[in-house]
This record gives C-alpha cells, sequence and structure tokens, in this order.
C-alpha cells in the first residue's frame, strides 16, 4: 500500500488528468468503467499531456521525455483487465500526428518536427519505454481499412511520422544494447520483417506513399533496406496523373533509395523497363541523363519504342539516335510500325528518311511498310487521323522521296502488294501522249471538263514522285488557218494542270519534267506558280531563259537544267541566283542552237563555261566533284548544245455511240439504244466488267459537231460574242494553238461552255463508265505508268468494244502491260485478277500475253471462278497462252470462256486458232475509231478483239439478266453460280453455224427477232429468264 502511494506522489501527471487526488487505481479504474475504445483513452491521455507539459512550462525534449517517462507508469497495466490494447494508443498517436500534419499542410512537403505533435510524440515514447518490440510485432486489428493488419512502425513509416519513427528505432536499439552483442544487425531484422509472406516492409510502405523524410531517415543507418521492390513503387508513383502532383517527390524519392542501394542489387534492365512500361518520363530522363550512352542500348531503346512513347524517344539525344541508326539492319522503324507508334514513326523517317530503305529481311524483302501490311482489315482505317492512315503516309511519302535504286516506283508497288497497303497514283506520267495528232491543250481542257470524275478516277497521292509532260514544241495543227496569229498565243497547259492536281490533293511533285516550246512558252510567273510551294528536287522545265529570281522554295531543289538563247544578263542573273540554291548538286547547262549561228553558239559556250567553273570553285564544288589532289584538273560543269525538234498533225474522233451499229450490227444497236434509255433514270444494278489490258486512254478526243449539236449549242449559248467563248466546265481557259485563252490567273472570270458553229466536240468516251484502276506496270526503276493514260492503244480499243455494247456497265482498269510486244508476267496477271476479284466484278477479260509459270494464275482464276466471276480468254493467235495452261491446271476451263476471232459470215480468220476453243465471236476489221492521243487504226482484228466483244455481250446478258422480272439472281454466291450459267445459255442460243460455234450477235433476244420495234421490257423478260434453285 505504501508503494502505490509513494507511485501514485511520485507521478505528477497524474494531476493532470483530473483532480488532484487522482491515483493509478482510480484512472485505470475510469478506463475499465467507460468501456471505452482507445480513442477516448488517447483524447484522456492526450488533455493530460497538453496540460501537463503547461503546468511544466517546458517546450523541450526533456520535458517531454519526463512526460514520456510518467506516461509509461500510467500505461503500464493489464490489458486483459481494463480492456485496451496498448497497440491500439500507439496508432491513435499515428492518426493524431497525421491529422495535425495535414492541418499544417506539411504532410509531403517537409519533416514535420517531432515537437510540433507533441501528445503523440510522448504517446509512443511512453510505449515504446513500456516495451520497446511492440511498435514492431503487434499488429492493428481494428476496423480502420487504411491501418489494417499493420504494425505501428509501418503506420508511421507510411503517414510519414519520421519523429514517431525514430523514436521507435531509439528504444529498440537501447532495448538490443543491453541483450545482444550485435543490436544494429538484430534491429535490421526487425525493420525489414514482414508479417506475412506477401505483406510489404515498412520501408516499401514509405516508399509507396513518398514519405521521402522517413525513407532519408532509415536509409542513413540501413541503406541496404533499398531494394527493386521500393524502386518499382517509385517509379510507379512519377507516371503522369493529372490527379496527382506530387510526381518531383517521387523522383527524388527514386533517385534517393537507387543511389543507396547495393551495386550488387541494381538491375538497371528491370529499373529501364519498369521506367518505360510505367510509363515515366521523369524517370527515363534521369536515367538518360546519369548514366548517359551505358544506358542506351538498342535493346533499351527498342523497349521505348515498344512500350513508350515520343515524349521518351525524344529525351534521346541526336547522338544516340544517329548512332543506333546507323546500325546494320537497324530495325527500330520496322517496330515502331508494328507496334503503331505513330509520333516516333514520324519523327524517324523526318530525321532519318534512310530508314525507310532499311531490308531487315533475311529471306526475301521485309521493309518497313510490311509491318503495316500485317493489320487486320478491321484496323485498315480510312480516317485521316488514325494511326494506320498516318503511319501508311509516313511510309508511303518517305519510299516516294528516297532516291534509292531499291526503292523505284516499280520496287515501290511490288513492296506495296506484298503488304496489301494499297497506294494511289504517285506519279503522273503524261510524257506518252501524242502530241503530233492532238495539242496537249486539248487533253488538258478534257480534264477540266471532268469535275464529275474527278475524284472516282483521278486519285492521287498528296506526293507524286515525279510530273513528266509531253513535248509541247508540236508543229500547228493543220486545221490552223492563221499561224502567225497562233504562235502569239500565251500557254499555260501546266499551270492548269497543277492547279487541277491540286485541287486532287497533291501537294508536292519530287520531279519536274516539261518539254516547253521554244516561242511562247509558259511564263516565268507560270512557272514559278508550278514549281514554288510543290517541294520539286529535280526541275527540267525547258525553257528559254528561265528567270530564277521567283523560285522561291530554294532548300528544295537538287537539279536544275538551264536553256540560254546567249543573253549576257540572264547569265549574270543565273550566276547571282544559283548561289541562293544551296543543296543544289547537279547543274546542266544548254545553249539553244535555234536561236543563234554557229559561231556565236561556240562563244556563249566558252562563256558560259568559264563563269561557271570559276563560281562552282567559289561554291566549294557544290555541282562537281572536288579534285582529290592539289593541281589535278577542276570538273567542269556540263555546258552543251541543245536543238529544239518540231512537227505534228491532226486528226477528229467517233464517240462511243458512234460505233455500236458498227460493231453489233443496226440490229442489236436499236436494242443496246433502248436499253440504255430504259435504265438511264434507273438505280439499276451495273455490270461490273474487270479489263486486264495495257491501260486506257481516258481523256477523250474531239469529233465534228453534228447538226443538233450546233443547234442545241446556239439554243444553250445564246449571243455571246466569239471573242469571250470560255473554255469547257467554265474552269480557267487553257491557251491553245487554235483558240485565245487567258494567262491562267487566279482572276479569271469563269462562265458557261460555248462552242462555235464548226467548232469540234468532246467525245462522249469512256470516263463516265469506267469506276477504277490501277497500274501493275513499272518501265523503269523510277517510272510508273498511269492507268489511265495507255502508250498503245489496244487497252482503249479493248475499252471501247465493251461499252459500245453495253453502254451502262462499271469498268474497271487493270493495267498489265505497256504494251502487248513487252509480254507481262503470269504473276502480275494473277495479282490483277486478285484485285479484280477484291472489287466483286462480274467478268474479267483477259487478252494479253503472259509469261513465267502459272501456279499463281492458276490460283487466281480458280479464285474468280469460286466467286462465279464470268472469264473470258483469247485464244492462240494473240491470247494469253499462259491464262490457257493456268485454267487446265485449274480444272475449271468449263468456267473460263475462251473466243476465237472471226469474219462476219462466221469463218475463222486465217490467224485464228482452229480448235480448243468454246465460241468465235467477230474479231475482223471492226470499226473502233482512233484512240485520242495514240497513233491507232480506225479498224483493228484478232481474238483480243472478239474476246473484248464477247465481254461487252456478257456485260449486255447480265444487265438484262437482272432487270428480267423473270430472273431471281438474290441466291447464295456459293450456290447460285448464275452469271456463268446465263451467259453459257444465252451464248449458245445465239449460234450459229455448221459447228455451232459462231456467236452471231444478232441472235441476243432470239434468232430472227426484230428488235428496233420491240418493246423493251416484254423483249428483257421474254429472253432472260434465270430461277435460282439448289441444283443450280
Amino acid at each position: 500500500m505504501v508503494g502505490i502511494q509513494r507511485l501514485n506522489s511520485s507521478v505528477r501527471l497524474l494531476g493532470a488528468f483530473g483532480e488532484k487526488d487522482e491515483t493509478l487505481e482510480s484512472l485505470h479504474e475510469e478506463f475499465r468503467d467507460e468501456l471505452i475504445h482507445a480513442r477516448k483513452v488517447y483524447d484522456k491521455i492526450e488533455g493530460a499531456i497538453r496540460k501537463y507539459l503547461k503546468e511544466l512550462d517546458s517546450s523541450t525534449e526533456p520535458g517531454y521525455d519526463r512526460a514520456a517517462t510518467e506516461l509509461k507508469v500510467v500505461l503500464n497495466y493489464d490489458e486483459k483487465e481494463i480492456g485496451i490494447k496498448k497497440v491500439g494508443l500507439f496508432f491513435e498517436a499515428i492518426k493524431d500526428r497525421l491529422a495535425t500534419a495535414r492541418a499544417q499542410e506539411k504532410m509531403r512537403t517537409g519533416i514535420l518536427s517531432e515537437w510540433e505533435s507533441r501528445p503523440s510524440y510522448v504517446t509512443v515514447k511512453a510505449l515504446c519505454l513500456l516495451n520497446p518490440m511492440m511498435a514492431f510485432t503487434e499488429a492493428y486489428e481494428d476496423a480502420d481499412f487504411f491501418f489494417e493488419g499493420d504494425t505501428p512502425f509501418e503506420g508511421a513509416a507510411k503517414t510519414g511520422a519520421t519523429e514517431l519513427v525514430k523514436v521507435m528505432i531509439d528504444q529498440l536499439l537501447n532495448d538490443l544494447k543491453r541483450k545482444d552483442p550485435n543490436p544494429k544487425t538484430t534491429s535490421r531484422k526487425y525493420l525489414a520483417k514482414k508479417r506475412k509472406s506477401d505483406s510489404k516492409t515498412a520501408f516499401l510502405m514509405a516508399a509507396e506513399s513518398l514519405q521521402l523524410s522517413v525513407l532519408q531517415l532509415l536509409l542513413r543507418d540501413y541503406p541496404d533496406l533499398a531494394d527493386m521492390d521500393s524502386v518499382r513503387a517509385t517509379i510507379q508513383k512519377t507516371a503522369p496523373d493529372p490527379g496527382r502532383k506530387n510526381q518531383n517527390t517521387a523522383l527524388e524519392a527514386f533517385k534517393l533509395i537507387r543511389r543507396n542501394m547495393d551495386v550488387s542489387k541494381v538491375d538497371d534492365a528491370e529499373i529501364w523497363k519498369q521506367a518505360v512500361n510505367t510509363p515515366s518520363l521523369m524517370v527515363v530522363g534521369h536515367l538518360l541523363k546519369e548514366a548517359g550512352p551505358k544506358i542506351v542500348t538498342y535493346e533499351n531503346v527498342k523497349l521505348i519504342i515498344e512500350k513508350g512513347n515520343i515524349d521518351m524517344w525524344n529525351e534521346l539525344d541526336e547522338k544516340s539516335q544517329c548512332e543506333l541508326m546507323s546500325k546494320g539492319k537497324c530495325d527500330l522503324l520496322h517496330t515502331a510500325v508494328k507496334y503503331r507508334r505513330v509520333e516516333i514513326v514520324e519523327n524517324i523517317l523526318k530525321k532519318f528518311p534512310k530508314q525507310i530503305e532499311v531490308n531487315i529481311g533475311i529471306k526475301g524483302h521485309e521493309y518497313a511498310v510490311q509491318q503495316l501490311g500485317k493489320a487486320e482489315k478491321a484496323d485498315r482505317i480510312s480516317d485521316p487521323d488514325s494511326a494506320y492512315t498516318r503511319i501508311r503516309n509516313a511510309l508511303l511519302y518517305a519510299m516516294i522521296r528516297s532516291t534509292s535504286p531499291d526503292l523505284g516506283i516499280r520496287e515501290i508497288r511490288s513492296i506495296l502488294r506484298k503488304s496489301r497497303v494499297e497506294a494511289d497514283t504517285i506519279c503522273l506520267h503524261l510524257s506518252t501522249i501524242d502530241t503530233e495528232e492532238q495539242s496537249f491543250t486539248e487533253y488538258v481542257q478534257w480534264l477540266q471538263s471532268q469535275k464529275a470524275n474527278m475524284g472516282r478516277i483521278f486519285k492521287f497521292e498528296s506526293i507524286l514522285k515525279y510530273a513528266n509532260f509531253p513535248d509541247l514544241n508540236t508543229q500547228i495543227p493543220k486545221h490552223i488557218q492563221d499561224v502567225a496569229a497562233s504562235l502569239r498565243v500565251d500557254h499555260t497547259e501546266i499551270r492548269i494542270v497543277f492547279k487541277w492536281l491540286r485541287s486532287r490533293g497533291v501537294k508536292q511533285v519530287l520531279e519536274l519534267s516539261v518539254p516547253d516550246r521554244l516561242l511562247c512558252p509558259h511564263s516565268d510567273d507560270d512557272v514559278a506558280y508550278c514549281v514554288n510551294g510543290s517541294a520539286v528536287r529535280v526541275l527540267k522545265w525547258r525553257k528559254l531563259d528561265l528567270y530564277l529570281g521567283n523560285l522561291k522554295d530554294k532548300n528544295d531543289l537538287r537539279e536544275i537544267h538551264l536553256y540560254s538563247s546567249g543573253n549576257r544578263s540572264v547569265h549574270r542573273q543565273w550566276y547571282e541566283e544559283l548561289k541562293k540554291f544551296p543543296n543544289v548538286r547537279k547543274l546542266y547547262v544548254n545553249v539553244v542552237t535555234n536561236v543563234l549561228s554557229e559561231k556565236r553558239v561556240q562563244k556563249v559556250k566558252y562563256e558560259l563555261q568559264e563563269e561557271l567553273d570559276k563560281l562552282n570553285a567559289e561554291l566549294k564544288f557544290p555541282w562537281t566533284k572536288r579534285p582529290a589532289k592539289e593541281g589535278q584538273d577542276i570538273p567542269r560543269v556540263p555546258v552543251a548544245e541543245f536543238d529544239w525538234a518540231t512537227d505534228g498533225r491532226g486528226r477528229t474522233y467517233r464517240d462511243l455511240d458512234e460505233i455500236t451499229s458498227d460493231v453489233v450490227g443496226p440490229n442489236l444497236a436499236a436494242f443496246v439504244r433502248k436499253y440504255r434509255g430504259a435504265t438511264s433514270e434507273k438505280d439499276t444494278h451495273k455490270t461490273r466488267v474487270a479489263l486486264i489490258d495495257s491501260g486506257v486512254v481516258i481523256v477523250g478526243g474531239k469529233r465534228k459537231a453534228k447538226a443538233e449539236d450546233r443547234e442545241q449549242s446556239s439554243k444553250d449559248r445564246g449571243h455571246v460574242p466569239k471573242d469571250k467563248e470560255q473554255a469547257p466546265n467554265g474552269g480557267e481557259q487553257v491557251s491553245g494553238a487554235n483558240e485565245q485563252f487567258s494567262n491562267g490567273n487566279e482572276e479569271t472570270s469563269k462562265k458557261e461552255e460555248s462552242l462555235k458553229d464548226n467548232e469540234q466536240w468532246w467525245t462522249n468516251d469512256l470516263a463516265k463508265q469506267v469506276v477504277d484502276g490501277k497500274s501493275f506496270v513499272s518501265t523503269g526503276d523510277d517510272e510508273e505508268q498511269v492507268w489511265w493514260h495507255a502508250s498503245e492503244p489496244h487497252g482503249t480499243q479493248m475499252a471501247r468494244l465493251i461499252c459500245s455494247i453495253d453502254p451502262r456497265c462499271e469498268l474497271y482498269v487493270a493495267k498489265v502491260a505497256e504494251t502487248r510486244r513487252s509480254g507481262v508476267s503470269a504473276n502480275v496477271v494473277a495479282e490483277a485478277i486478285q484485285w479484280a476479284i477484291e472489287k466483286e466484278v462480274d467478268i474479267i477479260s483477259l487478252s494479253l500475253v503472259a509469261y513465267t509459270d502459272t501456279d499463281s494464275m492458276s490460283q487466281a482464276i480458280r479464285d474468280a471462278s469460286a466467286k462465279d466471276i464470268v472469264i473470258l480468254s483469247s485464244t492462240a493467235d494473240e491470247g494469253v497462252q499462259e491464262a490457257r495452261d493456268a485454267i487446265r491446271k485449274a480444272d475449271i476451263s468449263t468456267d473460263v470462256f475462251t473466243i476465237a476471232a472471226c469474219d462476219r459470215w462466221g469463218n475463222l480468220l486465217d490467224r485464228s486458232q482452229k480448235v480448243g476453243y468454246d465460241y468465235r465471236f467477230v474479231g475482223n476489221d471492226v470499226q473502233v475509231g482512233q484512240v485520242p492521243f495514240l497513233k491507232s487504226p480506225e479498224s483493228i482484228s484478232g481474238s483480243s478483239v472478239a474476246t473484248a466483244i464477247a465481254a461487252g455481250t456478257a456485260s449486255l446478258i447480265l444487265a438484262c439478266c437482272r432487270i428480267s422480272e423473270k430472273s431471281n439472281t438474290d441466291g447464295p454466291n456459293t450456290e447460285n453460280r448464275w452469271r456463268s450459267h446465263m451467259v453459257r445459255k444465252t451464248f449458245n442460243a445465239m449460234r450459229e453455224g455448221s459447228d455451232q460455234n459462231y456467236v452471231a450477235l444478232e441472235n441476243l433476244c432470239g434468232k430472227g427477232r426484230r428488235l428496233e420495234d420491240a418493246q423493251f421490257a416484254l423483249t428483257v423478260n421474254d429472253s432472260f429468264e434465270w430461277k435460282w434453285s439448289k441444283r443450280g
């Protein structure tokens, strides 16, 4: 009893709990009687401590220690008897400290002084004096989710209670020193202890909650607590998050932990991987700055591309990027494409354009674009902002810009086909236009008039590898009477074409070749209009005394061709302006002999050579190779003589409907006219015909105006003065040899088309019926032939025959050869067939000679047959030999129609195959008219002609079958093979002759039937009947 009284009297703190005569027994009785939990007990303790310290008048550590010592006595009670667990008081103190810190807004901005939360500090120290192990071993089991399962040490660490963490460690060490020879080692076990295998250490908790002061405290004496788990935790916290503003603290925590880690434990590869995957730009940047080149390994950079983003890529310095890109078989661009890293792809190609030339394939080609080709069809979104489209554009445009011989147009097209990546026209190849027969002015006029067909036929990429124009320096056509006046005309065709190209989305033309006229060429302003803003690198504009001063994009040009008349003032202008083109590496100067005497030519050449060589040396030899050794001959700038050449003549052309009667005869021609009229206003399903040939000339020619044309023109025109007449379609007028046109300025007014009484009209040619096309032809490494212009008339003639018989069909043109004589690979024909299948055509017409093996073609024909596509092929005189071999190899000969040519009486032509064909059609001396802008005969013969007529007839049959009320063509494609059956059935019904193989066109709707007087709807219903059944 005396001992208790002495204890009571020595514990001054007791008085702070209540009355002055408060005793431990009474205080503990209060705890027990109230049946209160730890929170209320702590509230009593907090109040008592504040009162006690005030009475003690102490704000120093000794005062707090005295209070803790006395509180230790108060808290030395039996938990079972009182019912209050001391670990609960630990956490109430930690919560009190946390609340104080938040109130003072110092939780994450600095270390909270231990004196700023006096009750919590005194309480924790008292508990640690009572039992130092309790802070590290006993877990909190209250309903508080935040602390559930934590020890007091863990709770203090993750809330940033640095002063509480310190007192716990200090008291643990003091206790261990009395009984353990190695207290530091033993204490570390307590600090790094996990209560369960899946639980976290206090250090990891502090790292996750970014308690920088706690981490600093622990690492000061226990650096080996730093581990990869805590590194990962801090990296995660550096990730961009709009709702979190402590990324800088997280970076500091990361740096602190990594700096203190044992070198043997540091896994830089794992840290880099974690930083990239997070993604943490801050950590990546820090690692690059700290580790430098050591961290910039090929694998680490590749990981940035696979998992990171453009910001991480940009953290790499230019030197590191250059070193990586210089490695052989560098596949970083391929990786960026594979993982659809749009910005990284664009960045690589902008800084390192030659990466587009990297081929990493071991067997065969593996260019970056082929990674894009592996995308699923659903991912190939045409939205210009989609990842697929942006990457596709970046890759394709880089390929077009490339000057590597491995990426010529032929190779580009081959790579694109293998990659299953579609591309529109990438060049404008018009140099094959025959301006001897018809002026280029008329060609441009026609282009202007085709607004309705602009988006359907003329589809270009925004960058063209080149634009090559025909020779404009032709003689004046025969029909021009006033030659002198025609020479005084301003010409603007190229300017108009460039405006037209820009309206089609073309932004850049890398190479421009214009063989202009010697007299009245395009103006210097027109040249500037075409070149400026077009990123032209090679300028081959054959224009006398070209003015260089108004060419603004001087950094773009790499090669210039100049033509001199001997004018020294022009030369002086060249000498000054050429200095302003820093990237020109090729310069060619030509002295035009047509305007100078032979003596003057030599003098001009000498003067130019001397001045240009001097200027070349002054500029450090940009246009020639630098001399290898001093004293060696200086390479000379190419200066040569040049002669302008002239010749030409004119012709007229026929419209499609004009040749229908010649092709099919008057009886069927009458039916075709009724068919065209009956379907013109109706939304009918048109037959789709794929023509696999040498391309077509879409541009129409001119024909003499008919009387009704002139009459209608007069009505439409009213009284328009002849000197006010405008170009077709109301667009800019195009200067021509026989008409006065404007100079092509933007202000040129736009008026309705008007025609002179004797003026020629455009032929109603193929443009309205051609829906789509594709060129599979490259004639050289840097040339590609567009499908809508041809070098020979054959493909156009075949197209005109087909469309003259079915004027409502939709034509799909696959250009597989530039000329029939050049032949074509069977593999290319196979690609064209596959393209036609993708376009869901009804008919494929084949009439070219093909070479090489037939495996790919066999498969293509088999695929087309499986889709019930009618395939018509020519026979031996000029047909596709490999196609026939492929047909036999594919074992589908019954589904392919082989056609031989005969005369109008059904007799086989002398050169026609005599056996092994299915049907013979007229193919002798068939009038098709001349093809515009190409040299061509009026009439043609051969099995290819017969095949085109058969294809047109088959197209008309399918169209009528779809119109007929007695036909049901809607069965499943796999079973309802109505196309092939209906064409064969009708061809058989049209046959005549002893061997019954000659198909007479006039028998389309029945033998002996006069179609001119027949009612169209009844005729179609009677003649075309198809009922689908599972047996076909």
